[in-house]
């Protein structure tokens, strides 16, 4: 007999199709989990603190990190009672030598170190991850009688997927920022299309991964320009210091982030002839500009 064509015979086959994929789908999604949670029991398992295998009191960084793909990750190593030892990053997966101190020890320049004296912090940033960088990195303190070593596994995820067509134009933002005195202005200035117009154009700051606090207003203003074109959100920093080094960036809901790498070096004496004049001068200050958009 020929094939007689069945309707319900081909939804069954398409539901059973459907009922597969989805199967295999979250059967994947659990064995990334479990490779995942394996991979973290491994990197804790190289942690070394204190005689009870706890970290020491204050010390509040992340064991797990989680960014996305070709975001920036910053991996803190917040040490307490530090005095005078040193601090280095460890790529535990190949045993590579990122920094000691504050000096880098890799070609990769998307590695780079910021150190906060007042909070004890040696951060390492990785300015736009990749799914390579998933794993486990160890911050080591050369304590006696033996090292201390800090954890923390990082886990980069991939985007969702975004319809291209289907997405309104994204506003654009840069970042930029000029010295007054002793205060640091940061500019975010953001363009804005005829089909934006009407939005507000409110902007977060963040520094070091970590959303500013404005209730600060000893340290922090915060103001707003806009005309047709375009909105400038600014940032004062005042009486700006090395302690405020650091990765600072500005974003809106709808436009990519931008960001700027600050250092801020003084020179607080000045010599002239017998006397001491002390006063305030600006001997360094190196800006690098990191522009990073994410789709």
């Amino acid at each position: 007999l020929p094939f007689a064509y069945n309707p319900s015979n081909v939804s069954i086959s398409i539901m059973a199709l459907i009922m597969t994929l989805l199967v295999t789908f979250f059967y994947l999604q659990a064995v990334q989990s479990l490779t995942m949670q394996e991979s973290y029991r491994e990197c804790a398992l190289m942690e070394r603190t204190d005689e009870n295998g706890q970290r020491s009191p204050g010390s509040t960084q992340q064991r797990i990190v989680q960014v996305t793909l070709h975001e920036p990750a910053y991996l803190h190593c917040t040490i307490p009672h530090l005095r005078q030892n040193m601090v280095a990053w460890t790529r535990l997966r190949d045993e590579a030598l990122l920094t000691v101190g504050e000096h880098s020890f890799t070609t990769d320049s998307r590695f780079q170190i910021s150190h906060k004296p007042s909070e004890a912090d040696w951060m390492l940033i990785i300015r736009r991850a990749e799914s390579s960088d998933s794993g486990c990195y160890l911050c080591e303190v050369n304590t006696e009688p033996r090292s201390t070593v800090y954890a923390v596994y990082l886990n980069v995820i991939e985007k969702h997927n975004v319809k291209p067509s289907s997405s309104p134009a994204k506003r654009t933002a840069n970042l930029m920022a000029n010295m007054i005195g002793d205060e640091v202005l940061l500019n975010c200035t953001i363009m804005i299309g005829a089909e934006t117009n009407g939005t507000n154009g409110e902007v977060e700051w963040w520094r070091d991964g970590q959303r500013i606090d404005f209730k600060n207003t000893k340290k922090y203003i915060s103001k707003i320009k806009r005309n047709s074109r375009t909105i400038v959100h600014t940032l004062r920093i005042l009486s700006a210091s090395s302690e405020d080094d650091g990765s600072y960036s500005c974003k809106t809901v709808d436009s990519p982030e931008s960001t700027h790498m600050l250092h801020v070096n003084k020179n607080l004496a000045l010599r002239n002839g017998n006397k001491t004049i002390q006063r305030i001068t600006w001997s360094l200050f190196t800006l690098f500009f990191f522009s990073f958009q994410f789709i």
